[in-house]
């Protein structure tokens, strides 16, 4: 996503956007037909056996969706479910659903399908084809449940749960759908969804989240600090993400100075993105470490993300797993 897009939709409405609206209402008219067409049976929705929950987002870029399905993971897996994931692989060279092991690269299968796995040591299929990736998971690993990281707006699957994410500082940006803006949907699907989870808002009456990046890793000892330990220092930031706001947010309440490397999401490393001519220590994410594992010394540390669910959020997955999947199986 371009520097000039991210501005054009999280700023004021602006030329640009006006300019593009002509194809925003195309777009509009275009995922209108998309959503008849599944509604009255043209396109096929595709039922399975197993209870599928779907993680998705209306905006492009960031909102937290892989961390929020890797969260996910563990909740249902500490409450005795077998838990299978399907990730889409973006941006990766794999065509057919695959199962993602230990000596899966990042470059082929996905760098979220692969943080994924290593997240969760758990049972993950990356494929771009998601009917045949959830029908992979229910022949190989009957599971009591099958989380989709994103895929909210791929109605070829029938789906049991819904959660949407939503940005809990950008929001909507100017609330246009693309390409004048970042919806991919219009806020009216917000009234068409189960539950819909804040990322990074204080509002503790409803469902939300916070992402917090108060630790990191060194890629050579594998030793965690908090980020306190750095406060006053200065550091390289280098990144390959949709949106790095929440961890500049961060880096600046620990009175971090940082120089910032930011590349496209999704940015495939050569490993010279995180040399530089000086000695400061260098910060990346657990996303981006993936593609960059064979590069490991003392200066390069891995951010370690946390989320962290209010009460109101736990309350209504306790309510779905008791109602819902306890009753499926």
């Amino acid at each position: 996503m371009s520097k000039i897009l991210v501005k054009t939709w999280y700023g004021p409405l602006n030329l640009l956007s006006i300019i593009l609206l002509p194809f925003s209402l195309l777009f509009f008219f275009t995922i209108t037909a998309r959503k008849f067409f599944y509604k009255i049976g043209i396109f096929k929705k595709n039922k399975f056996k197993t209870p599928i929950i779907i993680v998705g987002n209306l905006t492009v870029g960031g909102t937290g969706k892989t961390p929020l399905t890797i969260w996910l993971y563990n909740y249902f897996s500490e409450r005795g479910l077998k838990v299978g994931i399907i990730s889409s692989g973006y941006k990766s060279s794999n065509k057919n659903p695959s199962i993602i092991k230990d000596s899966s690269s990042a470059k082929i299968f996905g760098d979220e399908a692969v943080l994924i796995y290593e997240k969760t040591k758990g049972y993950v299929i990356s494929g771009k084809d998601r009917v045949l990736a959830t029908d992979m998971m229910e022949r190989e690993f009957n599971c009591d449940l099958i989380i989709h990281d994103d895929g909210l707006q791929n109605y070829a699957i029938c789906r049991d749960l819904e959660i949407l994410i939503v940005d809990g500082k950008r929001k909507f940006g100017n609330g246009l759908l693309l390409p004048a803006g970042p919806m991919r949907e219009t806020q009216k699907r917000l009234y068409n969804t189960d539950i819909i989870v804040m990322n990074n808002s204080s509002d503790l009456d409803a469902p939300a989240i916070q992402s917090v990046n108060n630790k990191v890793l060194n890629s050579s000892t594998s030793e965690i600090i908090n980020l306190t330990e750095f406060s006053g220092k200065e550091i390289h930031f280098v990144s390959g993400i949709a949106n790095t706001m929440t961890i500049e947010l961060a880096l600046t309440n620990n009175n971090i100075s940082y120089k910032s490397h930011i590349y496209p999401d999704h940015h495939e490393y050569s490993g010279e993105e995180i040399i530089f001519q000086d000695d400061l220590p260098v910060f990346i994410t657990e996303k981006d470490y993936v593609k960059l594992k064979k590069n490991k010394n003392k200066d390069l540390w891995v951010m370690q993300l946390e989320i962290k669910p209010n009460k109101e959020f736990i309350s209504k997955l306790d309510k779905w797993v008791d109602v819902g999947v306890r009753n499926e199986n």
